[in-house]
Order: structure tokens, then sequence, then C-alpha cells
């Protein structure tokens, strides 16, 4: 459904944002990850593509620097 899309996720955290990230890899969609924290941003990263497949891309950034 969601293949040949890539999907912005921003406020990466443990639950929502990580949920929201997994379910479009699930669905065939390249993820791009944003969070403030890029110790955890990684971790999690890390946990939706252990294997380092290229479908998930971690950028750490302040979105509230942009309003």
């Amino acid at each position: 459904m969601l293949n040949d899309k890539v999907v912005v996720v921003s406020g990466v955290g443990l639950v929502l944002g990580f949920e929201v990230a997994r379910l479009c890899l699930r669905d065939g969609a390249r993820v791009a990850l944003g969070a403030r924290s890029a110790e955890r941003l990684h971790a999690v990263a890390d946990q939706l593509d252990p294997g380092g497949g290229g479908r998930v891309l971690a950028v750490s950034t302040d979105i509230a620097l942009a309003l």
C-alpha cells in the first residue's frame, strides 16, 4: 500500500512515533525519522531496521526552530 513512498515522522519517541514508523515500514514505505535527541533517535532507527537495510533515515532535528 505504501510501496515507493517516503513517510516523514517527526517527534519520534518510544511510543506513538515509533508505532507510526513501524506500521509504515510494515506497509512498504521508507521512513525518515526526526527528533531532538540523536541518541534516542538512532536507538529507535536501529530497532525499526536492525539490519540497516536502508529503509530508515534518522535525522536529529528540532522543528521548533522552524517556527
